[in-house]
């Protein structure tokens, strides 16, 4: 995956995501990339209210190579994780994350050091009501085996 790292206050995120993808736009457009799939947004490194967030698109590894300055090659994440999908605006992500943690937490899953987030739509050209974001919570493979499959 080519990525953009950025650390982000919850109130920050959504500006910070602007620039980002903005940043990788266009690189991806200069360096004549072509994503193999969504955009995703992995959070990591939580402390307080901040959180490191590393924002890209898979890629092949013949354009991961092309990483330059503040776009940086890495892996997509992956491993066990719970998978739930939000459909609606991006405001409501923290409503989708609370059920999420309620869920969790009465089956007693502690949460992983990671979440992320995919994209299968974006509002630029999906209506507001329509946006559908998958996202991940890292758990261990025993713990996503409590939970049913989708």
């Amino acid at each position: 995956m080519l990525y953009v790292a950025m650390t982000a206050t919850m109130p920050e995120i959504p500006a910070a995501m602007g620039r980002g993808f903005a940043t990788l736009g266009a690189f991806i457009a200069s360096a004549g990339v072509q994503p193999l799939g969504p955009p995703i947004a992995l959070y990591h490194d939580w402390t307080g209210t901040t959180t490191a967030i590393d924002l890209g698109f898979p890629v092949s590894a013949a354009d991961a190579a092309k990483a330059a300055g503040e776009v940086k090659a890495g892996t997509t994440p992956h491993g066990p994780a719970l998978k739930a999908v939000h459909k609606g605006s991006y405001a409501g992500l923290a409503q989708a994350y609370a059920s999420i943690e309620a869920q969790t937490t009465d089956a007693g899953v502690p949460h992983g050091a990671r979440m992320w987030e995919v994209y299968l739509n974006g509002p630029d050209t999906t209506p507001e009501d329509q946006l559908l974001t998958e996202i991940y919570t890292e758990v261990s493979a025993a713990d996503a085996a409590r939970f049913p499959a989708d």
